[in-house]
């Protein structure tokens, strides 16, 4: 199985994941927790808006839960194209 940060490096390279620093983020609220970890609300602060920020559980990565939640994250783009959604990662250091 591929580790954690080479599969985001990975994902980062081929486009499917933009890659931000955590810093980028502040006022955290936990509002709920998925398939794959807790998503919490955070303010982004460079431009100014709020996002929903989705961390992933270090024990549910394996490489067809990384394709399943890649595959929820197109679902939810596909669901919603009119509100344009986008993953972000940021510092995958700070995801263990």
């Amino acid at each position: 199985m591929t580790s954690l940060c080479e599969w985001i490096d990975m994902k980062i390279r081929d486009d499917d994941i933009n890659y931000f620093d955590y810093d980028e983020f502040s006022n955290f609220e936990k509002v709920g927790e998925g398939a794959f970890g807790i998503v919490n609300k955070a303010d982004w602060k460079s431009c100014g808006i709020k996002i929903a920020l989705k961390i992933i559980e270090y024990n549910s990565v394996n490489q067809d839960n990384m394709n399943r939640f890649l595959k929820e994250v197109q679902y939810i783009l596909f669901i919603f194209k009119i509100y344009y959604n986008k993953i972000y990662s940021h510092h995958h250091d700070l995801l263990y």
